[in-house]
């Protein structure tokens, strides 16, 4: 992970919706971002899907496309007509995903987290991630569970277990009576001990502090992140811890 203070700028992508549709990507996807101590066969009790379709669906499928000098995989959702969202898996040599801010409407966007399987850089606060979940129109069902693995939950904290299971249960191939065990572990996986991870900043909105998170302005200035830009963003969470 490297930078100079300047915004990142979005990688050419490709539509990869299609993707969504597919309940071994699923279950890859479940493997890295929904595994938890108690739930550590999370795809295979939801999704019926083995290790090994896993495994084998990665080499023959993604692999291939994440390979350096590929597009990113990108993962759109319209919230309104002007705002949306995409989840981009980056290629090779540096491996991500990312979420990305988008406006259309004034031309901007900002990358504000980043899972390099080094770096877990939360980007969204509890509230931010129940507005977004609320308000995906017409993306996919599942398309909650690309967003909740970018959310950190404080211990005893309302998180979102009614949205996540939903999103669970409405996967290709799902077993809807192992939804709501699939939410728990995606909960418990991104659940940490810090009391105080994000806090109200007068000047920028909300702030995280993580160490080196795009919404840590006090971390090394690797992002540049717009702070004015997320704010308004979400201004509709903007009141809401």
């Amino acid at each position: 992970m490297a930078g100079d203070g300047k915004p990142r700028v979005k990688a050419l992508s490709i539509d990869a919706s299609a993707d969504l549709d597919n309940p071994f990507f699923w279950a890859n996807h479940l493997i890295t971002f929904g595994a938890s101590d108690t739930c550590p066969t999370l795809h295979i009790d939801l999704l019926g899907v083995t290790d090994e379709e896993a495994s084998i669906h990665y080499a023959a499928t993604l692999e291939p496309r994440l390979k350096e000098g590929r597009p990113a995989l990108s993962f759109l959702a319209a919230l309104d007509h002007r705002r949306s969202i995409s989840i981009d898996f980056t290629p090779e040599p540096d491996p991500e995903v990312q979420l990305w801010l988008l406006d259309a409407e004034h031309g901007k966007s900002a990358c504000i987290g980043i899972d390099s399987g080094d770096f877990e850089l939360p980007a969204l606060r509890p509230a931010e991630l129940r507005w977004l979940m609320s308000n995906l129109g017409d993306a996919h069902p599942g398309y909650g569970l690309l967003l909740a693995p970018m959310c950190y939950f404080e211990r005893g904290q309302d998180a979102p277990l009614e949205l996540i299971e939903r999103c669970a249960a409405s996967l290709p191939g799902a077993k809807p009576q192992h939804a709501r065990a699939a939410a728990l572990s995606m909960i418990e996986r991104n659940t940490i001990p810090e009391a105080a991870v994000w806090l109200k900043d007068e000047a920028r909105g909300w702030r995280g502090t993580f160490l080196h998170s795009p919404r840590n302005p006090d971390t090394p200035p690797f992002y540049g992140l717009d702070f004015a830009f997320v704010a308004e963003f979400f201004n509709e969470t903007a009141d809401v811890a």
